[in-house]
């Protein structure tokens, strides 16, 4: 679910790079012209390309609010199966048994670091957003009035270069998101084969018991 968050996240972003260079366009036209009614109408273009790009930044941080609930709640899932590992029996385990146990936990460790990681960027992708949201939306709201149209060019331009290194930094985060939860992705699915080995074994154990003995043996496994 994360990870199709972050396709989310990634299209957001893109949508409010995009409104943001046409900003930048109407903010440099307005520049050129000078003073005027002209002039007025391009800084008036600027300022509605500067709220759409508030808009698309608010909708990716509130997606990046999401992935962060889910990677909590991830987290909590590998916390309980690093338990559940934990509590297996291993001493009257074969050799190759004991093997597939052991390679269940290196994965399920390993799965754990990943999603560790993964959180931080997360949250540092949400950071950048927002605050491109709020240099976007400080900037959407202009004086038209002629004799302060130079200035609010200027004001214009440097609230365009902000926003434009907030989101920079979010679309660089957000890669290493995705990097991170495809490793994520991938350590999961080798996890969830090595448990169903461990289960296997653990069933077959458990069959050779009660056909030993004649009555069902209590079987101490990973939860599923």
């Amino acid at each position: 679910m994360a990870s199709l968050l972050v396709d989310d996240m990634h299209a957001g972003l893109s949508r409010a790079s995009s409104a943001l260079v046409e900003a930048e366009l109407e903010s440099r036209r307005a520049g050129m012209i000078g003073e005027g009614p002209l002039s007025g109408l391009a800084l008036t273009n600027a300022g509605q390309e500067m709220a759409r790009v508030a808009m698309r930044c608010e909708d990716a941080a509130a997606v990046g609010h999401q992935i962060q609930v889910h990677l909590r709640e991830a987290s909590t899932a590998v916390q309980q199966a690093q338990v559940s590992v934990g509590q297996i029996e291993r001493r009257e385990l074969s050799i190759d048994h004991a093997c597939d146990v052991a390679a269940l936990q290196a994965r399920v460790e390993a799965l754990a670091k990943v999603v560790e990681l993964a959180g931080p960027i997360a949250a540092a992708t949400t950071r950048h957003v927002e605050a491109a949201a709020e240099v976007a939306r400080r900037n959407s709201t202009l004086n038209l009035d002629q004799r302060a149209q130079v200035g609010e060019v200027l004001r214009m331009g440097n609230g365009v270069a902000v926003a434009s290194g907030d989101l920079g930094r979010a679309a660089e985060a957000d890669r290493h998101l995705d990097a991170v939860l495809t490793s994520a992705s991938t350590s999961a699915h080798r996890a969830t084969g090595d448990a169903d080995v461990v289960l296997q074994a653990a069933r077959r154990r458990m069959d050779q018991h009660r056909d030993a003995s004649g009555a069902p043996v209590a079987m101490t496994g990973p939860s599923r």
